[in-house]
């Protein structure tokens, strides 16, 4: 299944709360901002028109269990389909200063979790995230990467 840029854009109407990477590493969700939506459909813009750096997008198809999720120069969104629950969850190839998103989506009969996030992705309050549970919802986490850690530094819910 593909995610059309309308279809993002469209999920983000509403503003998204997005958190810092400070807040992330430090564990804690006090400092909180929002992205307009106009501001998320800028950097949908500049993906959809190859701005530099150039931005990829790969369908990692059904995944459950253990997920590892390589990122790379030019592959920083990542669509996986939940088909069971994923236990636990590892990125790769991150690039420093270059978002990476990650886009669940609820298959199967839906409702499934994804938990066990390794020690180098910093979740707020050390939280895991909580997962949309309808089939078809999709779930995007965006995470910064600082050349050691992945911060979680938004995360958009029931986009579907």
């Amino acid at each position: 299944m593909s995610i059309s840029k309308e279809a993002i854009a469209a999920a983000y109407d509403a503003a998204t709360i997005i958190v810092s990477q400070e807040d992330a590493e430090a564990g804690t969700d006090t400092s909180v901002m929002n992205w307009t939506a106009e501001r998320i459909k800028q950097a949908i813009d500049a993906l959809a028109a190859g701005s530099e750096p150039q931005f990829g997008y790969n369908d990692d198809g059904d995944v459950s269990g253990s997920v590892t999720v390589a990122y790379g120069s030019t592959n920083n969104y990542i669509l996986v389909t939940a088909t069971g629950n994923i236990t636990s969850v590892t990125i790769t190839w991150g690039t420093a200063g270059i978002p990476m998103f990650l886009a669940i989506e609820q298959g199967g009969s839906g409702s499934y979790t994804a938990t066990g996030y390794a020690a180098a992705i910093k979740l707020p309050g050390g939280n895991d995230p909580v997962n949309s549970s309808g089939v078809g919802d999709i779930d995007i986490l965006e995470f910064a990467y600082d050349g050691t850690n992945y911060s979680l530094v938004g995360f958009s819910t029931d986009l579907s």
